[in-house]
């Protein structure tokens, strides 16, 4: 992607040009990509990698495989998710005894839903809703895929 002259001025302007530098690099290389592992589906076939940091089932992978050919992605055994929303677990972690309903409300496509079922414990109720009909459906099949026997 070419970005603007008028932008890359002003931007080194405001960062300096080793901040720039770090900036234009963070913006122009490849996302590295993540997944998070089932774990009510263990598989010895899922890609490994190493640990998102921040979430005990988040991995990188190396390369971005064809998900739409993976017959272990549609069996639910891992969910394609951007690591930076996996840091939702942070947070439930340290209310985890408080919980006795949790609410996602824009949950489509159903990653935070998703991975919030399998932080909370079997009591708790988690209502996930999407307000676009047009996405609700990814939601609910997510969600099936996922397998918690709450869900």
């Amino acid at each position: 992607m070419q970005l603007p002259n008028e932008f890359i001025s002003r931007m080194k302007e405001m960062l300096g040009e080793s901040e720039y530098d770090q900036f234009d690099k963070a913006i122009t290389s490849t996302s590295p990509t993540s997944i998070r592992v089932n774990p009510l589906k263990p598989s010895m076939d899922i890609p490994h990698g190493q640990i998102v940091p921040w979430c005990k089932t988040g991995r990188y992978i190396e390369q971005r495989p064809l998900f739409t050919f993976d017959p272990l992605f549609h069996a639910g055994s891992y969910y394609v998710q951007e690591a930076s929303s996996m840091f939702v677990e942070q947070a439930v972690r340290q209310h985890l005894g408080e919980a006795h309903v949790a609410l996602d409300l824009c949950a489509a496509p159903g990653g935070k839903s998703t991975l919030l079922r399998s932080l909370l414990p079997d009591d708790c109720v988690l209502v996930s809703n999407e307000v676009m009909r047009t996405r609700a459906q990814v939601l609910t099949e997510n969600i099936i895929k996922w397998g918690h026997p709450r869900s």
